[in-house]
């Protein structure tokens, strides 16, 4: 600040230096004037070097440090957020599974989906973290992490493709509807069963033993129990199935269903080897 001060001082020294002289002495004045103008463009050069040192190349670094940050961060953002949406794609039948199975509704209907928002906070504990911090972006968790809900329960939510329109009655095998008729409930996880490579067989009506389908494929012998319920399973279809297991002679026993099983249901059926399914995955059903 000295030095601008003292070049500002030598820019006001030639002015008052040719005031002091009047126009009666034209070569002397013109000598001086012209003396003046280069000590003027000398002055003003030095200025303009400080002031660049000074003030305006820091602005300009720091204009450019902010913009590169910037940069950076939405670079990131977006990573985290690609990331997070391919595990979200990769999982995404599991997670519609997930919330038919635990979203439990009453008697009057109205849907409870506490064990739903625990299970989402599990997923994303579990999968979606430990994904972000692999990838080194686990700091961006706090700014994608309510749009990443918000995705999540959109995949969730997403309805099954069905293998057919749904233009027929409500009550088709080909098509689940919670409407249907318990009947054509046995036929259509026959059917899904089919589709992972078993041979299957509806008991009918009456049943065998507590056996609604019985399956083969290859060596293996399969009993299933069919719940077409608006309320979770009890252990009471476990212990059906368990005991058409024996009177079969078979190999696995599974109850299936659209609801959700009760905490006494999934441990007995630890104890006794019987799978618990919602009837989307036997699509794909292929026990160890």
């Amino acid at each position: 600040m000295q030095r601008l001060a003292l070049l500002f001082l030598l820019l006001l020294t030639p002015a008052i230096g040719l005031a002091a002289h009047p126009a009666s002495h034209p070569a002397r004045y013109r000598q001086q004037e012209s003396r003046a103008h280069a000590a003027t463009t000398i002055a003003l050069e030095e200025i303009a070097a400080l002031l660049l040192l000074t003030g305006t190349a820091p602005l300009a670094a720091r204009g450019a440090r902010r913009a590169l940050v910037r940069r950076t961060r939405r670079r990131r953002y977006r990573q985290a957020l690609d990331v997070a949406t391919s595990e979200l794609t990769a999982q995404r039948r599991t997670l519609q599974i997930r919330k038919l199975q635990l979203v439990a509704v009453d008697a009057y209907g109205t849907a409870d989906p506490a064990r739903w928002h625990r299970e989402r906070a599990y997923f994303c504990r579990t999968r979606l973290l430990p994904r972000l911090a692999a990838a080194g972006l686990a700091d961006q968790w706090p700014l994608i992490g309510r749009e990443i809900q918000r995705r999540l329960e959109l995949a969730a939510s997403a309805p099954f493709v069905a293998d057919v329109a749904q233009s027929g009655p409500a009550s088709d095998p080909r098509v689940f509807d919670p409407l249907m008729q318990p009947g054509d409930y046995e036929r259509h996880c026959a059917m899904l069963l089919r589709m992972s490579g078993w041979d299957t067989r509806v008991t009918g009506a009456s049943g065998d033993q507590g056996t609604d389908v019985l399956a083969r494929r290859g060596s293996r012998t399969l009993v299933v129990q069919c719940k077409l319920y608006r309320r979770p399973v009890g252990n009471g279809a476990v212990q059906e199935v368990a005991a058409a297991r024996l009177h079969q002679r078979a190999d696995l026993a599974a109850v299936v269903s659209n609801a959700p099983f009760t905490a006494a249901a999934r441990q007995l059926a630890r104890s006794t080897g019987v799978h618990l399914l919602h009837h989307e995955q036997l699509r794909d059903f292929a026990p160890a």
